[in-house]
Formats: structure tokens, sequence, C-alpha cells
């Protein structure tokens, strides 16, 4: 079973790691509109950098992302972990002592 993606993933793939950090920390809990077109000196192109905004617009653009706060992207990559556990068969016990 191929395993769901948070929104994080998805974009951590397309801009990296850290300025999808940068991202979480600034707009956690909350909805950002990613914009249809690149425009220096917005707060994106500011606070993640020019190639990493651009990535961003041309995957996103014109979407508005739920940007999870940190605990809640946790819990779900820890929900999906035992889903998949589950999947594979390992009994109740075996995921709880994970």
């Amino acid at each position: 079973m191929p395993r769901l993606n948070s929104i994080l993933d998805d974009v951590a793939h397309v801009i990296g790691y850290t300025p999808t950090r940068i991202m979480a920390a600034w707009w956690a809990g909350r909805s950002l509109y990613v914009p249809r077109q690149v425009r220096p000196g917005h707060p994106l192109d500011v606070l993640l950098g020019r190639m990493a905004y651009m990535r961003l617009v041309r995957a996103f653009g014109e979407q508005v992302l739920h940007v999870p706060p940190l605990a809640e992207d946790m819990r779900e990559i820890r929900d999906q972990r035992i889903a998949d556990a589950l999947s594979r068969g390992e009994t109740d016990a075996d995921v709880a002592a994970q």
C-alpha cells in the first residue's frame, strides 16, 4: 500500500526540506495562498529563496495550502505508520510496542 503524503511531504519534494520547514514555521496552522505567478519581493520569495519560490509557484500556483502545525503533521505521520504496520499484518501489540 503506497504511503499517503502530507502536504508538507509534497511541498518538500518540490522545494526541498529547509524551505518547507521555513514555510511550516511561518504559516503553521494557517492557510497559505500560493500566487499564480512569481512576483519578486513576495514574502515567499524573501523567506524561501527565489529558486524554491519559483518551484512552489510552478507546482502549487493558485492553490491554497493548509500548512499544519508541527504537532498535527507529526500525528499524521504517526497515524500513517500505524496504518501501514496494521496493513502488513502486524498485531496491535507489535504496533503499540513500537
